[in-house]
This record gives structure tokens, C-alpha cells and sequence, in this order.
């Protein structure tokens, strides 16, 4: 694989304080069944960087190959089935954002506590 060039990421920020900014690019794109090396030295790299979580929440955002905030392809598809199993949501009496397992009973309501449900309750039946 070619080497990629950053232009790509030149609209995030972050990638100033990267630690991988001067590396060779294909060390974050090795090729499969080769550069295990190459793939080695980005993770070592990767785990020293400043903005490894924006990295990784820019990766997850879309399909992206190669190394990326320390982790693979297959590691991020778990990550994501992961944090698909959440549901992030906005509560309607206090207006905090909260997370619910998308499995949860509660899921669907639109509260981050029982305490503001009750809080919305008594307001609607006053």
C-alpha cells in the first residue's frame, strides 16, 4: 500500500499534537500478512500519544483502515457493537445528557432518573 498523505486530516486539530506527525505514514497502514514491524513501532508510538482518544473517536466516527487511536480494524468493530448496545440520551426534565442499555426496560424513557420522571409527572398532572 502507498503511503497515505495527511491532507485527509488537515481539518482536525488534534493531529498537531500527534505523536505519529513525522513517521512514515505506512506504519499505520501495514499490509496484511506483512509489516508486522512497521505495524509494531506505530502501536509503541500510539500508546505515547497525547491525543490517542480523539484519534480513536475520529476512527470509530467513520470506516477508517489502518492503526488508529492504538487499535486495528477488528478492534474497533468490537468497540463500536459495543457502544452500540448504548444509547446515548438527552434527559427531557433536567436536559443532562445520559447513557441507558439499549436493552433496558427504562431505555425508551426520556429521563435520567426517577427522580425527574416523578418531577415531570407532578408537573403534567398539576
Amino acid at each position: 500500500m502507498e503511503m497515505r498523505e495527511w491532507h485527509a486530516l488537515e481539518d482536525q486539530p488534534w493531529r498537531n499534537d500527534a505523536a505519529c506527525k513525522g513517521f512514515p505514514t505506512s506504519w499505520w497502514y501495514p499490509e496484511r500478512g506483512h509489516g508486522r514491524d512497521e505495524a509494531a513501532k506505530a502501536r509503541q508510538i500510539c500508546r505515547t500519544c497525547p491525543v490517542q482518544a480523539e484519534c480513536l473517536d475520529h476512527a470509530l466516527g467513520r470506516l477508517e483502515e489502518g492503526i488508529w487511536g492504538n487499535t486495528g480494524i477488528k478492534e474497533r468493530q468490537r468497540i463500536r457493537q459495543t457502544q452500540n448496545t448504548y444509547k446515548r440520551l438527552i434527559c427531557q426534565e433536567c436536559r443532562v445528557v445520559f447513557t441507558r442499555a439499549a436493552l433496558d426496560s427504562r431505555g425508551m424513557r426520556p429521563y435520567c432518573s426517577r427522580a425527574c420522571s416523578r418531577r415531570a409527572s407532578n408537573r403534567r398532572c398539576q
